[in-house]
């Protein structure tokens, strides 16, 4: 028997094992993320924690990463002077969680096929999630409808649950255009978003049941705004969240309220939430009171719910100003030249838009992973026939070559995030084809 023979017979190491199924095991975690993120931040991070010991050396500190890391360790430093170190330290500990999540998603998905792995996970969790739902609440209608009821699982935030679920049908995109000729993904596809919106329905949440609505209109309208689409959206949500932030968008919202199936008269809490974290992030603007602390603040003792606040009345303007460069850094510049960049980061973004502004959200692990794996759009490769539907002109055409029967082919590039390429000029291409054909 040769030596590659017996080489192939030998067991594989416990090592090499975890290093070759560590893209399974992190679409276990984002599975686990959507029907139970206290087992995915707790477990899931000890999981990662290994992954990246394996994969120390491929793990490149870039601006993502950077900013992650200074994000959590200025919200360590908080501790010092928090009004209630014993639950900042719990904050800490959360995001520390979801950081090495963030950093392990990072350094592991490296290919397409990584990415669809993770994808894949996350949508099955979010299948998962529909099944305890219908069956921990066995009096729930099986309708399509909205009611004033709302059912959730146990042990999880029904708010919560909701945005993790809506932050399904964005992969459902995004698996969409990757699988562009495989009728039975798209098939497969298609029903989960249908059991996801069905879900959706049943929690009730009305912050989800807005994001979906945002994703199914931004399905026609990037089509007309392509690159700017992106630009457009950022600039939008900036401007709403200013406008909710410093209340000049109350009685609106109050009347928005008034409006729905489930008024409460002040949104849930918020419209008491926001004065409160607005006057708080005013007194403590520069450092603030520490990661987490308006949550012990009387009288609600609860979750600002919205970003800005959230993130203000914590750390100040400091730490916001660092929340904001991970945020921009990991979805905005990190994908620029994406192949279908306005549809897939597009819809991410119109999705999390309620959230970040009216949601309690930002230590989930299910945002931190999902986050860091759209962070990697610059990896996909899709077909020429998805790049049409989804209107993209980003990709980067090259020297077109030709078919035997004379046709020109333009061959298209997506350059590797973390291997910048130089683009070859257009006009020599175009120039060196001409004279070929002479």
């Amino acid at each position: 028997m040769s030596d590659i023979a017996r080489e192939d017979l030998m067991p594989m190491s416990p090592q090499r094992a975890i290093t070759t199924a560590s893209p399974l095991l992190l679409g276990g975690v984002a599975a686990t993320s959507v029907f139970n993120p206290a087992i995915a931040v707790v477990h899931g991070s000890v999981i990662c924690a290994v992954i990246l010991l394996l994969h120390v050396r491929h793990l490149r500190i870039e601006a993502p990463e950077t900013f992650a890391m200074l994000y959590v360790a200025f919200a360590a430093t908080s501790i010092v002077w928090a009004i209630q170190p014993q639950w900042t330290w719990y904050t800490v500990r959360c995001l520390l969680e979801v950081l090495i999540i963030f950093l392990a998603t990072r350094t592991i998905i490296t290919n397409q096929r990584r990415i669809s792995v993770v994808a894949w996970g996350y949508v099955s969790g979010c299948l998962v999630a529909i099944v305890l739902l219908i069956y921990q609440n066995p009096t729930m209608p099986l309708v399509v409808g909205f009611s004033t009821a709302r059912y959730g699982i146990d042990g999880i935030n029904v708010n919560n649950l909701a945005y993790a679920l809506v932050t399904g049908l964005v992969v459902i995109i995004l698996l969409w255009t990757t699988h562009s000729s495989a009728r039975w993904a798209r098939l497969v596809l298609a029903a989960a978003a249908v059991a996801i919106v069905f879900g959706i329905l049943q929690t009730g949440c009305r912050g989800a049941l807005v994001g979906v609505v945002l994703v199914a209109a931004w399905l026609p309208i990037h089509r007309f705004v392509l690159r700017r689409g992106i630009s457009i959206l950022c600039i939008g949500i900036c401007l709403t969240a200013l406008v909710i932030s410093t209340g000049l968008a109350t009685s609106w919202l109050r009347a928005v309220d008034a409006a729905s199936v489930r008024s409460t008269g002040d949104l849930s809490y918020r419209l008491i939430l926001w004065p409160l974290a607005r006057q708080t992030f005013i007194d403590h603007w520069l450092l603030g009171i520490g990661a987490g602390g308006f949550t012990t603040l009387p009288p609600l003792r609860l979750g600002a719910h919205n970003i800005v606040l959230e993130v203000g009345t914590g750390l100040g303007i400091i730490g916001l100003a660092i929340f904001a460069a991970v945020v921009a850094t990991t979805l905005i510049t990190g994908t620029r030249g994406a192949s279908g960049r306005t549809l897939i980061l597009g819809s991410l973004l119109a999705c999390w838009a309620p959230m970040w502004l009216s949601a309690h959200w930002e230590l989930e692990p299910a945002l931190w992973l999902t986050m860091a794996v759209f962070s990697t759009l610059r990896i996909r490769r899709p077909s020429m026939t998805t790049a049409n539907e989804c209107g993209d002109r980003e990709a980067t055409p090259l020297c077109p070559s030709e078919l035997p029967d004379g046709r020109a082919v333009v061959r298209t590039t997506v350059p590797h995030p973390r291997t910048p390429q130089k683009m070859p000029d257009a006009d020599r291409c175009h120039a060196r084809s001409a004279t070929g054909k002479q």
